[in-house]
């Protein structure tokens, strides 16, 4: 049983006339009537009663008619979807998100993806860069937004999200002497308690807070290592020690904790959105082309 011969039962019941059935069908009578047959043949029962005067469908014709128009939609329906996938319509785009993604053009140009493509599924995995490349490595996760791409890694491209110009905030606890001021000196952090985040997770920030430190003659006292913000800024409230943090902080007020500007000017992370360079999934690289619109509508300061 092929297609075709579905088409052909389904234009025979709903017009009761092989003569009608055929036309539509553009093809001649003979033909149309020795394909019903077949399929009559193969199924073992008669779909029509034939007389010299009308044709009538059997029971077992009504309900195999019932079953094509059912089995017709859903072959249209997936022809359809296919279509629409194949040409970026439709589908799903897994993107590697960070914190600090809200600081960038990401969130806006999300928006504009989904009021183009609203059939396309958004999957956001919040995990370090370290992992986003792995998982896009193993294609598993479509995009990145990360804050490094390995020198010498030809299996990505990237475009920058910022310029560095992010400025920077002491987070400290409540009733610290220090959140009295109104801004705060690396001279005024030297031997203070410090909750910081680890090295691999975001290298460049990492080694400009040292370097900076280490030019002012600012001892770093790291009591505490976390990988998650609002781990970090948990311990800072519970009073454990300080911390810096790029500006305005994610998470809105945060109980227990006082943050003040961080005087001197640091080099801040820099984002990048990360793709593989033998991307060729249309929803993929559409959705690049909109984070680049959205940049030159928005430029990096």
């Amino acid at each position: 049983m092929e297609h075709r011969h579905l088409r052909y039962f389904l234009a025979v019941a709903e017009e009761l006339h092989f003569g009608r059935a055929a036309k539509r069908l553009n093809m001649s009578q003979p033909p149309l009537s020795q394909q019903i047959r077949q399929l009559e043949e193969e199924l073992g029962v008669e779909l029509f009663t034939r007389t010299s005067r009308q044709v009538e469908l059997t029971r077992a014709g009504e309900v195999f008619q019932a079953e094509v128009v059912e089995i017709l939609s859903s072959v249209e329906r997936a022809v359809q979807r296919v279509r629409s996938v194949g040409a970026g319509k439709e589908g799903e785009l897994r993107l590697g998100a960070v914190v600090r993604m809200y600081l960038t053009p990401i969130p806006l140009a999300l928006r504009k993806y989904h009021d183009e493509f609203p059939r396309v599924s958004l999957h956001l995995k919040d995990c370090s860069t370290a992992k986003q490349l792995r998982l896009m490595r193993e294609k598993r996760l479509d995009i990145g937004c990360v804050s490094y791409v390995p020198e010498g890694d030809t299996l990505f491209e990237s475009t920058p999200l910022n310029k560095g110009c992010v400025r920077q905030s002491v987070v400290l606890p409540e009733g610290h002497p220090l959140a009295a001021r109104d801004e705060v000196s690396l001279q005024d952090l030297d031997g203070e308690p410090m909750v910081m985040f680890p090295r691999c997770q975001h290298p460049q920030w990492h080694d400009a807070i040292h370097d900076a430190m280490h030019s002012a003659g600012v001892e770093m006292n790291v009591v505490q290592v976390v990988e998650r913000v609002q781990t970090g800024l948990a311990l800072v409230a519970s009073g454990l020690g300080y911390t810096i943090h790029y500006r305005p902080l994610p998470f809105g007020d945060t109980p227990g904790i006082v943050v003040r500007p961080l005087r001197e000017h640091l080099p801040s992370p820099s984002l990048s959105l990360v793709w593989r360079c033998d991307e060729k999934d249309p929803l993929v690289l559409r959705f690049v082309d909109i984070v680049r619109e959205c940049i030159a509508e928005r430029p990096m300061c």
